[in-house]
């Protein structure tokens, strides 16, 4: 695989620097960030410095000058209404700028705090689990991954997330040579799913798996799903364009080969993809494809 899998769109305005200062500055305890839980029998309770016990959310309460803790059971949970953490968004920004290593301390509090409530709707859980696996798979740690995305399969109420997590899962085990299996996957999803950002990303998905089957036409047609449908998933266009370059190169069509790559380190310089963008360019430079048609 190449590039990241984050998905959603590009922010910019931040300098390597300038997020591992901000990085530094989310270090914060995840539960000052809580809101409220709305409880099956329709009341909302306001958080104070709330954590994660056993089967219960623990919350602080003041009664005079008494402070104690009141539990509430996760079961009795049918909502929580809790701001995005801001690591998230950092996280995003990291990866993007090929940090995934740096992302992932930001993540881990996340996931520790919102895993006993993933199942309940408003948690923060799935977004970093997906994060976290696009991190670690792009650092090539796919067996740290899979925990995660099986999670998400299996464990998650909402069926677009879970879809996802098998899109992933198929995704790895089409990196081990099972794109058989994988292109199946990615079939059904592409039948099942109304949510953009799942069929984008499951479309450069499909798409990796023809390419390394050398069907280049049909690897061509899936990645140009993402520009011409999908135009909002910039994150998803760095691949898009390497793998639309790799597919014309297979195709014998150089001049494109040459077009995609140039557009891709012209408009996502920081990109992992940008990288071997470069070295595809290189090949392309040999005498004999440089005035190839």
């Amino acid at each position: 695989m190449t590039g990241n899998r984050i998905l959603g769109p590009r922010t910019g305005g931040f300098s390597p620097g300038s997020l591992l200062g901000m990085a530094l500055l989310f270090a914060i305890a995840l539960p000052s960030l809580a809101d409220d839980i709305i409880l099956k029998d329709g009341r909302i309770i306001a958080l104070t410095n709330p954590h994660v016990s056993g089967d219960s959310v623990l919350i602080e309460v003041t009664v005079g000058a008494t402070t104690g803790q009141l539990g509430y059971g996760i079961n009795n949970i049918a909502k929580i209404q809790m701001p995005k953490p801001p690591q998230l968004q950092t996280a995003t920004d990291l990866i993007g700028l090929g940090k995934a290593d740096q992302a992932i301390p930001l993540l881990d509090p996340i996931l520790a705090f919102y895993g006993p409530l993933r199942n309940i709707p408003g948690n923060w859980w799935v977004p970093a689990a997906l994060l976290k696996s696009s991190a670690l798979e792009d650092l090539r740690r796919e067996n740290e991954a899979e925990p995660l995305l099986n999670d998400l399969a299996k464990l998650v109420t909402d069926p677009e997330d879970a879809l996802l997590g098998k899109v992933r899962l198929a995704a790895i085990a089409a990196h081990r040579g099972q794109d058989k299996m994988a292109l199946a996957v990615y079939d059904a999803a592409l039948d099942e799913s109304f949510d953009p950002v799942i069929l984008a990303e499951t479309w450069v998905d499909k798409a990796d798996s023809l390419l390394a089957s050398k069907d280049y036409e049909n690897a061509l047609l899936a990645y140009l799903h993402i520009p011409v449908f999908y135009p909002d998933q910039r994150l998803l266009m760095p691949r898009a364009l390497l793998g639309s370059a790799r597919a014309f190169k297979g195709m014998q069509d150089f001049k494109k080969a040459r077009s995609s790559l140039q557009q891709l380190m012209a408009d996502y310089a920081g990109s992992a993809d940008s990288e071997a963008a470069k070295a595809e360019m290189k090949e392309l430079e040999d005498p004999k494809t440089k005035n190839e048609p």
